[in-house]
């Protein structure tokens, strides 16, 4: 007579009705672990329990019932048999293989008997019998022989845990192998042994340990992170400092030390360096009050280490800070330029070497040392209802006299007439056009002398 309940053969009642005290045990470990079970297939437990009340198990009721919710209060134990894995796996019967997470793998206990539950859709379940388990690496083989849901379905968010068969009904034989005393001591000694592992570990949040506790030592020197920094770190981290502070240094400055005694064990030394430093003249821009200035020349007797007295470089009334070069030019004659302008040749009293101009188009003057005054320019001028017009000089002559005025036609053109100066003046002339009357136009080229 088989089973109708498909029990392991060793507990199979219908094969082998032998009693014994190891073959109870097992039985009874048997019970305990599909009851702890129960809480993640709720539905096979109230199936269960329905079919226990039907044939009359009110013993099993009673005397499990307390056992069943003390387990349950062990919460930390629950954690032992659930754990999550994110392989893609089709939903559908046969080998099925999973990799849990680093976060559980360590710590999960694989049931005899599993159930594979999407995270996304729980409707979507397996159910299978553990193959193996290899808590290093993770993997996780169950021959999957039930599952509810859509066949064929794809996911990658998998909740595995401890589930009972939904074929597989305990025997009241089982049942019976133990008394309710006999539970209830089970429980208190699963219990204890409970409470003595967790006493003996630290807690995660703040740990306090006791002993001589060791952890990696991370023997990159530049490590970055939260990795605990062990003994062995810092005596690493220690020795590479010391090294770099004495690195190259001569023996009397290879320690701080020594250091600060070169230093004159000055707490202030930045400070007073600073202050000593900001009263030097610098070699790079620099803003100084003109006391100061006065002070720094008079400190390096600017002045007499000259051998002569120096002449200001512009900088003067209506003038700009230019540079100005004074010498013999490769021609032998003395020359003068204003930063990048070429003045040319330097006037001189005897008046000799004068180079004009050889464009008019931009109005001037030259001033002679002995105050002759040379004007020229290049004026286009409108005759107005007199057929006059008035050229005006660059500058007057200060003096208020004009020696001569020549006035020429600009355009080179006969039939424009030639300019005539009218009225001569210190600081303009009246020109007129013969033969030109008001309205008429024309360039004309002009010098006046004076003084």
């Amino acid at each position: 007579m088989s089973s109708l309940y498909n029990l392991p053969p060793e507990l199979d009642i219908s094969k082998d009705e032998t009693f014994s005290k190891d073959r109870l045990d097992q039985a009874f470990a048997y019970i305990v672990q599909r009851l702890l079970l129960l809480d993640s297939f709720r539905p096979s437990w109230e199936e269960q329990l329905s079919l226990f009340q039907t044939i009359g198990l009110t013993r099993l009721d009673d005397a499990l019932r307390p056992v069943y919710e003390d387990l349950v209060s062990i919460t930390q134990l629950g954690v032992m048999f659930t754990a999550s894995s994110k392989t893609a796996t089709v939903l559908g019967s046969g080998l099925k293989t999973f990799t849990i997470s680093d976060a559980d793998k360590t710590r999960f206990a694989a049931a005899g008997y599993l159930s594979i539950q999407d995270v996304g859709i729980p409707e979507h379940t397996m159910f299978g019998l553990l193959q193996s388990y290899d808590r290093t690496t993770g993997q996780l083989s169950i021959l999957v022989d039930q599952f509810v849901g859509e066949e064929g379905a794809t996911a990658a968010n998998w909740r595995i845990s401890a589930a009972a068969s939904p074929n597989v009904l305990t025997t009241a034989h089982q049942v019976g192998a133990y008394t309710q005393g006999e539970v209830d001591a089970l429980i208190t000694a699963l219990r204890g042994t409970v409470n003595d592992i967790l006493t003996s570990k630290a807690n995660r949040v703040s740990p306090q340990f006791t002993g001589t506790p060791t952890a990696p030592t991370v023997n990159n020197g530049s490590a970055t992170g939260d990795q605990i920094a062990t003994l062995g770190f810092v005596q690493l981290i220690a020795a590479g400092t010391d090294a770099n502070i004495r690195s190259g240094a001569p023996t009397y400055l290879n320690t701080l030390a020594k250091i600060a005694q070169a230093l004159g064990n000055d707490p202030n030394l930045a400070a007073n360096l600073y202050s000593s430093l900001a009263s030097k003249v610098a070699i790079t821009a620099q803003s100084l009050s003109e006391e100061q200035k006065a002070q720094a020349r008079q400190n390096i007797s600017a002045q007499q280490n000259l051998g002569f007295m120096p002449v200001q470089q512009a900088g003067g009334s209506n003038q700009n800070s230019n540079k100005i070069f004074l010498g013999w030019g490769t021609d032998a004659n003395l020359r003068c330029q204003v930063d990048a302008y070429d003045l040319g040749k330097v006037w001189t009293d005897a008046g000799s070497n004068s180079v004009f101009p050889t464009s008019f188009n931009n109005p001037g003057y030259l001033k002679m040392p002995q105050g002759l005054i040379i004007q020229w320019g290049a004026t286009e001028i409108v005759l107005d209802g007199n057929a006059l017009a008035v050229i005006g000089y660059p500058t007057a002559f200060p003096n208020g006299q004009l020696f001569t005025f020549l006035p020429t036609n600009g355009e080179n053109r006969a039939n424009n007439g030639y300019p005539i100066a009218q009225e001569p003046r210190a600081d303009r002339t009246i020109i007129a056009i013969p033969g030109q009357g008001p309205g008429a136009r024309m360039w004309v080229n002009w010098i006046a002398i004076g003084r």
